[in-house]
């Protein structure tokens, strides 16, 4: 993802019991469904707003899948 000199990938999270507008989830998974992968949308079923208290070993296996070089 090439945006404003930031030149990497994107990682978004979206916690499961959140509710956000349908034509902004369809965008977002449109954008991660892309070739090039810079952007990823993922969302973390039955987690609220503490996603790292709720789910610490999803989000963190999650999270790893980036860490590789």
């Amino acid at each position: 993802l090439e945006v404003d000199g930031f030149h990497g990938r994107v990682e978004l999270l979206r916690a499961g019991h959140t509710v956000w507008p349908e034509a902004d989830v369809l965008r977002l998974q449109r954008m991660s469904d892309d070739a090039d992968k810079a952007f990823t949308y993922h969302v973390l079923p039955d987690s609220g707003h503490w996603v790292h208290v709720e789910k610490p070993v999803e989000l963190l296996a999650l999270m790893s899948r980036s860490f590789a070089s």
